[in-house]
């Protein structure tokens, strides 16, 4: 009758090495999942940050009358004052690059991009005129 209770804490400890087991492999899924997921999340930020500063160039064009292909400087966006937290920061730790109205602002990053459709303004379907009544 002794040898029960020593079956039952050699069976308790199998079980728990199994389930120690099957926790290390499903972290070996897990992790690198969620690496690349943070890897993916940070890039978004930094596209969305190149799209604002793409932005802040065509208004800064306009507002300036300056040509399509004019360059605005750092303080032109931003203003003179240096303040933390208005010019953008890519999250990986690149450095922005402004362009202008032809050329996207670039991150010294690789995969960290926009493109300019430049076939937009080019759309017949966008200058299409409606046909028949609207109502």
């Amino acid at each position: 009758m002794e040898d029960a209770p020593n079956q039952r804490r050699q069976r308790r400890r199998l079980i728990a090495i199994a389930a120690g087991v099957v926790g290390f492999l499903a972290l070996g899924h897990v992790v690198p999942a969620t690496i690349q997921a943070r890897k993916m999340a940070k890039r978004r930020t930094c596209i969305a940050n190149l799209k604002q500063l793409d932005g802040a160039t065509q208004s800064w064009r306009i507002d300036e009358k300056q040509p399509l292909t004019a360059t605005p400087g750092r303080t032109d966006l931003y203003g003179g004052n240096d303040a933390p937290g208005l010019w953008p920061i890519c999250p990986m730790g690149g450095t922005y690059t402004i362009g202008s109205g032809v050329t996207p602002p670039t991150c010294s990053i690789s995969g960290h991009a926009i493109t300019i459709n430049t076939n937009f303004f080019k759309d017949p379907r966008r200058y299409a005129k409606p046909t028949g009544s609207r109502f």
